[in-house]
């Protein structure tokens, strides 16, 4: 699962620890404390009026679903 601006970071953990998926988060802030942070198996801090998202996501990323 691809989480586009995953603020808190609950929807991410709620995901990874109930239901065991792997979880990608990218946020404008830097909102990844190390507890944030365990809840994504990846998590990046990202402007995207600056930068592209694609530098960001892994090789031949691939996503059952992006929530935005």
């Amino acid at each position: 699962m691809f989480d586009l601006g995953c603020g808190s970071g609950a929807l991410g953990h709620y995901l990874k620890t109930q239901k065991n998926c792997y979880v990608v988060g990218v946020d404008i802030q830097d909102l990844f404390s190390e507890n944030r942070r365990a809840s994504y198996d990846q998590a990046h801090q990202l402007d995207l009026e600056k930068e592209h998202l694609v530098d960001a996501l892994p090789v031949n990323a691939q996503f059952d679903y992006i929530v935005c």
